[in-house]
């Protein structure tokens, strides 16, 4: 688990990235997406691969891509109450 000093710090640093700016996905989809970014392969056997890919990971690496998933989510709530905020008070 990330601490918490850090995880504060790695969420400032990545507030701005919209890498990390998720609305309405699902941790499946934010895991189909991690895998199509390293996939080579045709487009009918990457169904396939993703749960070869999936089965294949350590639980260390589903922790891993859970605490980045969760950023994102959390990030994409900050932008929104940031931008509710803004409109709220004409920023």
């Amino acid at each position: 688990m990330i601490p918490t000093e850090k995880l504060q710090k790695i969420i400032v640093k990545h507030l701005n990235n919209n890498q990390y700016i998720m609305k309405n996905v699902d941790f499946e989809n934010y895991l189909q997406e991690k895998h199509s970014e390293q996939y080579v392969g045709i487009d009918d056997d990457m169904p396939d691969d993703f749960n070869d890919w999936l089965c294949a990971l350590d639980p260390q690496e589903i922790i891993d891509y859970a605490e980045l998933y969760g950023m994102g989510r959390f990030n994409a709530g900050l932008k929104e109450a940031q931008r509710m905020i803004d409109e709220a008070f004409g920023r």
